[in-house]
């Protein structure tokens, strides 16, 4: 969490008036050389876009790494041991949530009680996924949701990047974003699972689709905290 915190720090207090006088000033050199260059967009349009995108990264980053989220992986230990009263998931939980702690004691007090061993993966994606539970403990099966999606490590950002490097190379650098998007999600995730939404009212086929789904989902290894 240091070492994120210091990354979105460094994001935030970034310089960019000053990396935009560098660019123009070596966009100046470039034509002054002789060399014809032709911009997909104006100027104005990449300051904007990429300020923007910059906001969203940092949106992101202080979302999926802030001290409440962090704290949450401390969920699973809690989970393991069935503790009557996990005081510092709680009170993450609780902020989280925007609810009290007696609220989440409440329904922790009750859920403890409906299995052996809480911290299995089959388990936890069984109360994160399935109605009733999420009828039952809306707060605790949406804390497990997620914590199975908290990232464990940097290998899967690496791997995205590799893949970006062999999608947008000097040899095709002219793709539009949503062309690169949609490259990136075949690349990293394979073919896109039919939506259920498009299905109609039909509960056998709903549980197909949504039975396709997980299966695909559990295709590739998941780490367990």
């Amino acid at each position: 969490m240091t070492l994120v915190k210091a990354t979105i720090e460094g994001i935030r207090n970034y310089d960019y008036e000053q990396l935009e006088t560098e660019f123009c000033a070596m966009l100046t050199n470039v034509k002054e050389a002789g060399i014809h260059v032709t911009l997909d967009v104006s100027h104005e349009t990449c300051v904007k876009n990429g300020k923007k995108f910059v906001a969203n990264v940092l949106t992101n980053m202080e979302t999926r790494f802030s001290d409440d989220i962090s704290n949450l992986s401390s969920l699973h230990k809690a989970l393991k041991e069935k503790s009557e009263s996990p005081s510092e998931v709680l009170r993450s939980m609780a902020t989280l949530f925007s609810l009290s702690p007696s609220e989440i004691l409440a329904e922790w007090t009750i859920f403890r009680r409906i299995a052996d061993d809480l911290s299995l993966q089959d388990v936890m994606i069984d109360i994160a996924t399935s109605s009733h539970h999420q009828a039952m403990f809306p707060v605790i099966s949406r804390a497990i949701r997620i914590l199975l999606l908290l990232p464990l490590g940097t290998a899967t950002v690496e791997r995205s990047f590799s893949a970006l490097n062999r999608i947008l190379c000097s040899e095709r650098c002219r793709l539009s974003p949503e062309h690169v998007r949609e490259l990136m999600l075949l690349s990293i995730e394979g073919p896109r699972p039919a939506d259920v939404r498009e299905v109609a009212d039909d509960d056998d086929e709903t549980c197909k689709l949504v039975e396709s789904a997980y299966k695909f989902w559990l295709r590739k290894p998941r780490r367990g905290c």
